[in-house]
């Protein structure tokens, strides 16, 4: 069986005792945010919540402060892409 290393540990710790957390959903997704970047380096992060009916973004619970462009992109470009009329 892997072991996980040392980081990897310490951030399963802190997502378990998040979970047991009263927390909102905006402080909660900062702080898992800051738990994973931990284990997972990453130039820029981004936590969505979905409805569970649509399956579409209905708020932006965390995001990474340089991530502002990037997640725009995203979600312009990928996410919902401009419909372009065929004419």
């Amino acid at each position: 069986m892997p072991r996980l290393s040392r980081a990897q540990e310490v951030t399963r710790q802190q997502v378990n005792r998040l979970a047991e957390s009263s927390l909102s959903p905006e402080p909660l997704g900062a702080r898992l945010l800051d738990a994973l970047e931990q284990a997972i380096p990453s130039d820029g992060q981004r936590l969505f919540g979905v409805d569970p009916g649509s399956l579409l973004f209905n708020r932006l619970l965390a995001a990474s402060a340089s991530d502002n462009t990037a997640r725009r992109d995203w979600l312009r470009n990928t996410y919902w892409p401009p419909i372009h009329s065929r004419t």
